[in-house]
């Protein structure tokens, strides 16, 4: 059994997508590096440039950025993890399935196990729960205020869990490695559970063996 998982997370937009590698040992330690691919630089698009040939013209950039990111960065990929853009009920749209199906088939990705993990657990895994499950209100300020409290709760916690220093206009990192905190923390608990059962299994057999030979 491996004593490292090296985690693939990716926070999937048309816009701006953090991606990071998580590093998760047997132990629960953590290390993280990542980076974030703006479509609007890549492809010189404006704000204004919202039509889905123009998101498919950024999906497109950032997969060729992301493809070279992975290739200099993560020799190693034992697990793809990916933000499920699902809130509170609501479904994804279409040009965010197209991205993240985009990002999750990409060649260096083939053949490797894929978690995808709730926005509410990455939040968790951070501590930024509270935050999340605070009502958002009724007004496009109230819930812009409520947004901009739940980057910056997710930024900080990343900070503190990872050691490391990420601005607030960094959410798009932040993002990518809670998710990967997330998948990596629940690969390593399954890992652990199938050796606990495979001991038991060991036991067992060696009890009954004793049994027999004592018999005979």
């Amino acid at each position: 059994m491996p004593d490292i998982l090296h985690v693939l997370a990716i926070d999937p937009s048309t816009d701006i997508v953090g991606v990071a590698l998580v590093t998760v040992d047997r132990g629960g330690a953590i290390l993280a590096k990542s980076a974030a691919f703006d479509g609007f630089e890549l492809t010189g698009h404006l704000k204004s440039h919202t039509t889905l040939r123009h998101r498919l013209d950024r999906i497109g950039a950032i997969r060729s950025a992301m493809t070279v990111w992975i290739r200099d960065n993560a020799p190693g990929i034992d697990l793809v993890a990916y933000e499920q853009q699902t809130e509170r009920g609501h479904y994804a749209t279409e040009a965010i399935n197209m991205a993240t199906g985009a990002f999750l088939c990409l060649p260096r990705l083939a053949g490797v196990p894929l978690e995808g993990v709730a926005r509410v657990s990455a939040c968790a895994a951070v501590g930024a729960s509270g935050v999340y499950r605070e009502k958002a209100g009724t007004t496009s300020a109230e819930k812009t205020a409520k947004k901009k409290r739940l980057k910056q709760a997710v930024i900080e916690g990343v900070n503190a869990l990872c050691n490391l220093q990420l601005d607030p206009t960094q959410d798009a990192k932040a993002d990518a490695i809670a998710v990967g905190v997330v998948a990596g923390r629940k690969a390593w608990a399954e890992i652990k559970a199938k050796e606990a059962k495979a001991g038991q299994g060991s036991l067992k057999l060696r009890a009954s063996s004793a049994r027999k030979a004592v018999t005979v």
